[in-house]
């Protein structure tokens, strides 16, 4: 029997497609070669590709369909309109709006000195200039060899980090939140009535806001309902809107570890998220500390909404002013003891730490107090031995 495998990509550069005039950017187009050939990576130049046995369109989209970066420099020039086999727009607009559409990373550089652009080209730089793209603008051609070295390492550097970033997230399932929370403090204070009525109120309302005050426990409550209901758990502090989406969707579909997908724009990981929300049955999204919640609930709403099994619970320090809200108490005497009871032995020092009722403060007023109790026996000892 044949042993079983799993393919691995074998490209191992990047393929860095250059979009522009080909005579109006000859200069041009020599220098961003050898700024990419220079770090290791591969250039995607149309006037390289040779004779092939289809049309140049089909060959220009397929090169860049198979690139990771688009690199587009432009002069004045708009570029030729095939007009005889139906086209509408150059070749150079052509290629901006295949790479924007299928979600290619993209790099700008535009010719400063140009005193009038032809009016089509000035047109495709104003929606450049209104999408997410920085543009770079130089008067010496030779001033991108080291700017197109620096843009690539710097995009390169951000993908990695962002893929780390979002293995982080999908890695914090429910699980891993609550069992980080047995080795920071020994225990978990299960508030089962809370766990229940959360339940109660996510089946009476498709979006629930759990709401309260830092420290209050809303992490650990949103990872139990996520347990109890075996619900979907995403943790996506600090993450931008490109990210949410992202980490969203692989967790949908249960890509929690290996290889993430990754979305280069916001569009991509957004599409990826509708797909994957319309694509579920029946599921139950526990988003914990997201900043851009209007962005996922549109998202969602896009996929085909709440309802019908399908439930959005979110945690805020602040009260929803459109959706349902479940305030987190404090803790009471009982569970803050529930808390306490194995650490703590010393009557004085128990009773005051039960009145604080905030989870993060009970926790660390006991390493405070852990730390005061043991400071005083290594007092105690060495006073001893001072005696002996």
């Amino acid at each position: 029997m044949t042993d079983l495998w799993n393919y691995h990509s074998t490209q191992d550069k990047l393929r860095v497609f250059v979009s522009s005039r080909i005579e109006e950017c000859k200069e041009e187009r020599g220098i961003a070669r050898d700024a990419i050939s220079s770090i290791n990576h591969n250039a995607i130049l149309f006037e390289h590709l040779g004779a092939k046995s289809y049309g140049p369109r089909d060959l220009y989209l397929s090169r860049l369909r198979d690139s990771q970066v688009m690199i587009g420099i432009y002069r004045c020039g708009y570029g030729f309109i095939d007009v005889t086999n139906g086209m509408t727009i150059s070749g150079i607009h052509d290629e901006f709006e295949f790479a924007q559409k299928n979600g290619i990373d993209c790099l700008f550089y535009f010719w400063v000195s140009c005193e009038q652009r032809e009016p089509a080209l000035a047109a495709m730089v104003d929606t450049i200039q209104q999408g997410p793209y920085t543009i770079s603008f130089y008067d010496d051609p030779e001033q991108l060899r080291d700017r197109i070295k620096d843009d690539l390492t710097a995009l390169i550097t951000e993908k990695y980090l962002r893929t780390e970033t979002q293995t982080r997230a999908l890695q914090e399932d429910a699980s891993a939140i609550l069992r980080r929370a047995i080795e920071r403090t020994g225990v978990i204070v299960t508030r089962q009535d809370l766990i229940s009525k959360l339940q109660s109120m996510s089946r009476e309302s498709s979006i629930l806001c759990i709401c309260g005050p830092s420290g209050i426990g809303k992490t650990t409550l949103a990872a139990q309902l996520a347990k109890a209901e075996s619900g979907v758990f995403v943790r996506l502090s600090g993450l931008p809107p490109i990210d949410v989406f992202s980490v969203c969707a692989q967790a949908l579909v249960g890509k929690r570890s290996g290889a993430n997908d990754d979305y280069s724009n916001l569009e991509s990981s957004r599409a990826a998220l509708i797909s994957a929300w319309a694509a579920v049955k029946s599921v139950k999204l526990v988003v914990d500390e997201c900043n851009f919640m209007d962005e996922l609930i549109d998202a969602l709403t896009a996929g085909g909404g709440m309802g019908d099994g399908k439930r959005l619970v979110f945690t805020s320090r602040e009260r929803s002013p459109k959706f349902p809200n479940f305030e987190v108490p404090l803790f009471t005497g009982s569970e803050s003891e529930q808390l306490i009871q194995d650490i703590v032995k010393e009557k004085e020092i128990a009773d005051e730490l039960i009145t604080i009722g905030n989870p993060l403060l009970l926790h660390h007023a006991l390493l405070k107090a852990m730390t005061l109790i043991q400071s005083t026996i290594y007092i105690a000892i060495s006073g001893s031995s001072v005696d002996l």
